[in-house]
């Protein structure tokens, strides 16, 4: 997936912090424990079906709802455990998933960081220590990690690499 240049070396890989998983995992697994409640209230909409039809029924549909959640819950995993920012000597490559088969990659030489901010809102992303590190670059654009944990060790790590590659660029002029 990424080839790295001669001499290039992957400083650190970032992940979005645990808790967006977590916060969307729960949703699922709310939802996963909606459908025993749900069949407690089948008797009583059933009324005088046919028992045999109703619980064929039931246990058709309730296997569906179950499957497509937990293909659900294996999609999120995919796109969080997928989504990554790589920080190497010389770049910082952003991978992210956007579905099944399709992704987006797109990279930034560390040369052309100009300006760091972190931006971390809300009392969650304070205790929890994650936010958005934006990264302004030497061009008009701007690149974004999102949900990003130990924010500070990355901006130190990013601006670190940065000036030596810039460095290494002046002397080579």
């Amino acid at each position: 997936m990424l080839r790295l240049n001669e001499d290039e070396k992957v400083v650190l890989v970032i992940h979005k912090h645990w808790f967006i998983i977590a916060r969307q995992v729960l949703v699922i697994i709310i939802l996963i424990m909606l459908a025993p409640v749900a069949l407690t209230f089948l008797p009583l909409i059933t009324g005088g079906l046919d028992p045999t039809l109703v619980e064929t029924s039931t246990n058709f549909f309730l296997s569906i709802y179950v499957m497509v959640l937990l293909l659900l819950l294996f999609l999120l995993w995919m796109d969080h455990y997928l989504d990554m920012w790589i920080i190497t000597t010389e770049r910082i490559v952003d991978v992210e998933q956007r579905g099944l088969f399709s992704r987006e990659i797109s990279e930034i030489p560390l040369s052309s960081v100009q300006d760091i901010t972190i931006e971390i809102r809300g009392l969650i992303e304070t205790f929890l220590k994650f936010g958005k590190l934006r990264i302004q670059t030497a061009g008009e654009r701007e690149f974004t990690i999102k949900d990003a944990p130990a924010l500070y060790e990355a901006k130190d790590i990013i601006l670190k690499y940065a000036r030596g590659r810039r460095q290494e660029q002046g002397s080579q002029i």
